[in-house]
């Protein structure tokens, strides 16, 4: 209780340390404990902390200092994550005043006024919704800002538009202006840092790990392995990472994200607008817009998968070259890209071998009955033999939801002939990797064990893979 009287007395305070360090006790207090904000103080008649700090805060929103309007609107926008009851009066005040700061000189401030917007979204959507129109407007300027917190934290809108579950005709005519913006901020920066430690580890080749590289690793599932390469979305199993450069949540990987869930809402009515952008860019001598169309390619893969089937074979032609780019990133959203297509590609398998009357896989280096699906496994073999460790990263992940939607299809007699091919090449990964990846080359071996167990308990499969897992 005495925080609490003391928080609002120096909230109200005209000392600028005084305020500051009391707004920046706040915001982690909120963080940390939101449930604070609604422990009753009894010195003011029982009333819950957040309505004696609310409204110090929204007057805070119309301070002359920027520093302290950033601030205030972050433990504002922290504070709507719950909705206590102290705020749930004054939403409207908030979000006028979140509209009143819409154009602030400060970009810190704008980028709070796009946070809280989002966060209405999420958890107020109706409040949001008589102004949707002119806040997608504000969104579709604020992506193309040129200060990246702000693009960035826009960029999340079209996510949560898409989880509020709001009517699809509230976006549909913005989507010819939106899935450019989207693909334009898809492309890799000269100096990324991703692109940076991607080219290093090109010249370096593979190395032994050093200890503080290493973090935990969890068991993925087949959704988790698919998600964007380096913790490219929510279900990517971004805590598992290998590189911090390269698990920063960024705006090219919020796009492509942004652009998935889009797909899954709009399926293939994006099409029209996505695909000519992608087929320029296919065509571009520049390996970054290159990899960028890949990489759109693959983020709609389960959203327009209907739309794009007709093409998959071609599509497939297209990107199996990319698995021997130069460039390594090229080859890594080669890797993710044709995993996404996983299912469809065993689909398209299954069907060729019924049509061929038998269920007997054919052997590596034929297609005649595994389709697309055949080349598209020997190309994730040769890549998790690739010297650079991102190439290695990526092909095992891949290599990996492949053999997991085998096993969720109770398909493996599709790809029986691939499967000592494939323990050989993860046996040697085994025994080659440095430890960072060898726990994608182990945990790859794990999907291939639970989609064809039988295969792998056979005494010739054994005595390829054995040896590497129990080196003598």
């Amino acid at each position: 209780p005495e925080l609490v009287a003391a928080l609002v007395q120096y909230l109200g305070s005209s000392d600028a340390a005084s305020l500051d360090g009391s707004l920046g006790t706040l915001f982690m207090i909120i963080e940390d404990s939101p449930i604070q904000m609604e422990v009753g103080i009894g010195a003011a008649g029982g009333k819950p902390s957040s309505e004696l700090l609310v409204p110090p805060l929204m007057a805070l929103l119309k301070s002359q200092t920027g520093e302290v309007r950033r601030q205030a609107a972050a433990c504002l926008n922290l504070m709507a994550r719950d909705m206590p009851s102290g705020l749930v009066p004054l939403l409207d005040e908030y979000l006028h005043s979140l509209f009143a700061l819409a154009h602030d000189n400060v970009a810190a401030v704008r980028k709070e006024v796009v946070v809280g917007l989002v966060q209405l979204l999420t958890v107020q959507p109706d409040k949001l919704q008589p102004f949707l129109y002119q806040v997608i407007e504000y969104m579709l300027q604020s992506n193309e800002a040129e200060d990246e917190g702000v693009a960035l934290e826009s960029c999340e809108f079209w996510m949560a538009f898409c989880e509020a579950r709001l009517e699809p005709e509230l976006l549909r005519p913005f989507l010819p202006r939106l899935i450019p913006v989207l693909m334009k901020n898809m492309v890799f920066e000269a100096h990324d840092d991703e692109v940076q430690e991607a080219e290093a580890a090109e010249v370096a080749r593979a190395g032994p790990d050093r200890d503080s590289e290493l973090k935990p690793l969890h068991h993925k599932s087949a959704k988790e392995h698919g998600g964007l390469p380096g913790g490219g979305d929510d279900d990517s199993g971004g805590d598992d990472d290998d590189d911090d450069a390269v698990a920063r949540w960024n705006l090219r990987k919020c796009s492509a994200a942004g652009l998935d869930r889009l797909s899954v809402v709009y399926g293939d009515d994006l099409l029209p607008v996505l695909m000519p952008i992608v087929q320029q860019r296919l065509q571009n001598a520049d390996w970054r817009a290159r990899e960028s169309a890949i990489l759109a390619l693959g983020a709609v893969a389960e959203g327009c998968h209907a739309g794009l089937l007709q093409h998959l074979g071609s599509m497939v032609q297209m990107m199996l070259p990319m698995l021997v780019d130069p460039r390594p990133l090229v080859r890594v959203i080669s890797c993710w890209s044709l995993s996404r297509y996983a299912y469809w590609l065993l689909a398209g398998a299954q069907e060729a071998t019924a049509k061929a009357g038998t269920s007997a896989a054919p052997a590596p280096g034929s297609t005649a009955a595994a389709g697309p699906l055949g080349p598209v496994i020997e190309g994730l073999m040769r890549c998790v033999r690739d010297p650079n460790r991102f190439v290695q990263d990526a092909a095992c992940s891949a290599l990996a939801t492949v053999c997991e939607t085998v096993g969720g299809e109770d398909a493996v007699d599709v790809i029986a002939g691939y499967v000592r091919p494939i323990v050989e090449v993860l046996a040697w990964a085994i025994s080659s990797y440095g430890r960072r990846n060898l726990r994608l080359a182990c945990d790859a071996t794990c999907m291939l064990a639970e989609a064809a167990p039988a295969l792998l308990s056979e005494a010739a499969t054994l005595a390829q893979l054995v040896p590497a897992l129990v080196p003598a």
